[in-house]
């Protein structure tokens, strides 16, 4: 927000299945990137709510450009949509997501094509099919098959540390990752903490600490709680009202 605050001659509004549209017509993410980089464009704002008006054949052309124009196995991408193309030029390096608040969009652009096929085995969408349909996933019919998957993969960024920053996404906080990560190692390890050492972090760096460290040893301690509580999580994370997907073009 403070970069359109200061840059308010750059900011288009709802513009996005207008002009993103035009400047993936020929689906090539390199001439899309070029267009957006000689237009100064720097970010992408999505509302994903913006589904909730597509969804259903009497929108198909609407959804086709929104998500991209499937073939009949609704597997295998025709023509790119706003969404497919995103998710194409996230995974060739030329735009990266900044900042969501949804686990799930969070997942969909961050996990690598193996930690997908491996978390949805039983699909058989095509990669990119597969990112977008999970990142604007409250409006998917399937949607139920594709959350069950989430806990489980939330589960293994805990043992890497790597649940901190989908902790911090999921509650909306701002909070420097390595340093948080340093201290949860610490505790974990049992060490000693020194009033000095806590004073460096934040509101939200505690925040986010405190809650890490509570579902760790919930995670050790009593799995069907914690389950229950990462389920509670992913949930509130996919059907909040407020939800925000920001890419940047890099």
């Amino acid at each position: 927000m403070p970069y359109f605050i200061r840059n308010q001659h750059g900011l288009n509004v709802d513009g996005f299945l207008v002009d993103f549209r035009k400047n993936l017509s020929d689906n090539d993410p390199c001439k899309t990137y070029l267009r957006m980089r000689d237009l100064k464009k720097v970010y992408i704002v999505i509302d994903p709510n913006i589904a909730s008006v597509v969804m259903g054949d009497a929108n198909s052309s609407l959804m086709d450009r929104v998500f991209g124009k499937l073939d009949e196995s609704g597997n295998k991408i025709l023509s790119y949509g706003s969404m497919t193309m995103i998710a194409k030029m996230v995974r060739e390096g030329y735009m990266s997501l900044a900042a969501t608040n949804i686990i799930s969009a969070k997942y969909a652009f961050e996990l690598s094509e193996e930690e997908l096929k491996a978390a949805f085995p039983n699909f058989q969408e095509d990669d990119l099919v597969l990112r977008s349909k999970l990142a604007t996933l409250r409006f998917r019919p399937n949607a139920q098959q594709m959350f069950s998957a989430l806990p489980q993969i939330f589960t293994q960024r805990m043992v890497s540390g790597e649940a901190i920053e989908d902790t911090a996404d999921i509650l909306g906080k701002e909070i420097d990752v390595t340093k948080v990560r340093s201290f949860a190692t610490k505790i974990l390890g049992q060490q000693k903490l020194t009033p000095d050492d806590v004073a460096t972090l934040t509101d939200d760096e505690r925040m986010v600490l405190v809650q890490y460290l509570s579902l760790y040893n919930l995670m050790k301690t009593n799995m069907q709680q914690y389950q229950q509580v990462v389920a509670n999580m992913m949930q509130q994370s996919i059907l909040g009202n407020s939800q925000l997907m920001l890419f940047k073009l890099n």
